[in-house]
């Protein structure tokens, strides 16, 4: 059995884990973290939080997604 997997890597950790991978139809996410594009975290959880969600939104635009294709968040 082969299932063709597509990886997504970018910014300061890119070396250290992909932070989405799509196996099939199927789009995994790591946990998105709410640094900024140097890797450093603001001192506010609110700009970590739009931080972590323009990650995701940036995974997702890489697969030709968007928010409206999530279908669970944990």
């Amino acid at each position: 059995m082969s299932n063709q997997k597509k990886l997504y890597r970018d910014g300061p950790y890119a070396k250290l884990f992909s932070q989405g991978v799509q196996v099939g139809n199927i789009l995994h996410m790591a946990g998105q973290i709410g640094t900024d594009a140097s890797g450093m975290a603001p001192d506010s959880l609110v700009e970590q939080m739009k931080n972590a969600y323009q990650h995701i939104e940036s995974v997702l635009k890489a697969f030709d997604c968007t928010m409206n294709n999530v279908v669970e968040e944990t």
